[in-house]
């Protein structure tokens, strides 16, 4: 809100100073004038100022700061709210709407994140267990890891012979890799597309041939 009205503030902390372009220049915090303090009033540095010969700087607060309060904030605040025309209420008003905002969010972003994971889940019971013989085995193979030599297949994948692929929006092949937590519970699934080229089982010819879906990053 300071930032907003930026000339404004500037003119009343440094009333020695000039406006200059997009900047406010003035000689220091004391307000005389000058070029030495420079205070940005448009782009996206708006509101920030610098005191070269003082080695100080800040945003529009820390101004209020140094020029009227002795760098104590918290009456650079009060001095703020005064010459905005806020009161305390508001501010608690406009703190507890800041607050419900962030917790609505987060439990937005939660809801999201379980309806990965469950997508996640039903990917995995819908795919085939047994790879024997699939694609999947094969891809493996080329990749020097023979299932027979391993004496088991890896619970760990699964075969899906038509996974959606949203790249080209079709289904393909593809090999599912159960991705668990400390409980072994499946929270993802990382999805690896297969295509056969010169009669071996490789990763598709994809952007992004690879990719997890659930809660895991």
């Amino acid at each position: 809100m300071l930032a907003e009205q930026m000339q404004s503030l500037a003119g009343e902390l440094l009333r020695g100073g000039q406006k200059h372009g997009n900047e406010w220049k003035a000689g220091s915090v004391a307000g005389e004038p000058g070029n030495s303090l420079s205070v940005c009033l448009s782009g996206a540095k708006k509101g920030r100022w610098k005191d070269f010969a003082a080695g100080i700087g800040g945003d529009p607060l820390d101004l209020i700061a140094a020029c009227l309060t002795g760098d104590d904030l918290k009456d650079a605040f009060k001095w703020a709210c005064n010459w905005l025309g806020i009161s305390n209420e508001t501010v608690e008003i406009r703190r507890a709407e800041i607050q419900q905002k962030a917790e609505a969010n987060k439990a937005e972003a939660e809801e999201q994140a379980q309806r990965r994971v469950m997508r996640g889940r039903a990917l995995w019971m819908a795919a085939q267990p047994d790879i024997t013989g699939t694609p999947v085995a094969a891809y493996l193979h080329g990749r020097g890891i023979d299932l027979q030599k391993l004496g088991h297949t890896p619970g760990a994948l699964r075969f899906a012979p038509a996974q959606y692929c949203k790249e080209i929006d079709a289904p393909l092949p593809a090999m599912l890799a159960a991705i668990t937590n400390l409980e072994g519970r499946c929270v993802a699934v990382h999805q690896t597309w297969l295509s056969q080229h010169g009669g071996q089982w490789t990763k598709a010819k994809l952007e992004l041939p690879k990719k997890v879906l659930g809660g895991f990053r």
